[in-house]
């Protein structure tokens, strides 16, 4: 190899390595957006599961519903 061909593939190992770089930055804020994201989804899960046990605690004590005459 000469050395053009020697700087040529240092230029290209360098630009692989931001590449790496870039990769892994963008990996870390994809990381954090889906705990933030599962965080947000658990609040919600337990918010729903609190409703449906108002709801259904509500229409037991409203009793069965009677028919009305026509």
């Amino acid at each position: 190899m000469d050395t053009d061909d020697l700087d040529q593939l240092e230029k290209q190992i360098h630009e692989l390595l931001l590449i790496c770089v870039d990769l892994r930055k963008e990996n870390e804020r994809l990381k954090n957006t889906v705990s933030q994201q599962t965080t947000e989804l658990e609040a919600l899960t337990q918010e729903r599961q609190a409703t449906e046990e108002k709801v259904s605690y509500l229409l037991t004590r409203l009793g069965p519903s009677e028919p009305q005459d026509e």
